[in-house]
């Protein structure tokens, strides 16, 4: 204890000063970076929180989506096979008009092949008719055709009306 004079009082009192400062210095600093803990973990949980809800809507509309593209995969797999069923009957049609015809023209042909005979003889009586008929045409075309005449004449005078 060899400076105990004022200044050694003094001095010591500063010390316990400063550390008594030091100390407080130390225990806000303590308390400010808890504080940023807490902070940073209460966003955090906000953000899980808004991430979570995120993911909750997603999944929702993922869900809609997928039902969606289900019925439509269904809709489409009913209309392909509308469409193959519609696609065979129309075959089957086709092959029934192929074979009408094609039975048709057999019967035609047969049909023919027997009637060659007969429409050689009434070939020349029909001739005979279509003469005739050609004939008593020509006179009435005739007369008609010289009155036809006058009467367009008289038409295409403007000042004749009939």
């Amino acid at each position: 204890m060899e400076n105990v004079g004022p200044n050694s009082v003094q001095s010591a009192q500063v010390e316990r000063v400063l550390i008594e400062q030091n100390y407080n210095n130390k225990k806000r600093k303590t308390k400010r970076e808890k504080k940023k803990e807490e902070k940073k973990k209460e966003d955090a949980k906000k953000d899980k929180k808004m991430i979570k809800k995120h993911f909750q809507i997603v999944d929702r509309m993922l869900k809609r989506h997928s039902k969606q593209v289900k019925i439509q995969v269904e809709k489409e797999m009913q209309r392909r096979k509308e469409v193959t069923k519609m696609g065979r009957k129309q075959k089957k049609k086709l092959e029934k008009e192929m074979n009408k015809n094609e039975t048709k023209k057999d019967k035609d042909y047969t049909k023919k092949n027997n009637m060659k005979s007969t429409d050689n003889d009434k070939e020349g009586h029909k001739d005979e008719k279509k003469i005739e008929k050609t004939k008593e045409f020509k006179k009435t075309e005739d007369k008609k055709s010289v009155r036809s005449r006058i009467v367009a004449f008289f038409r295409s005078l403007s000042c004749f009306k009939t």
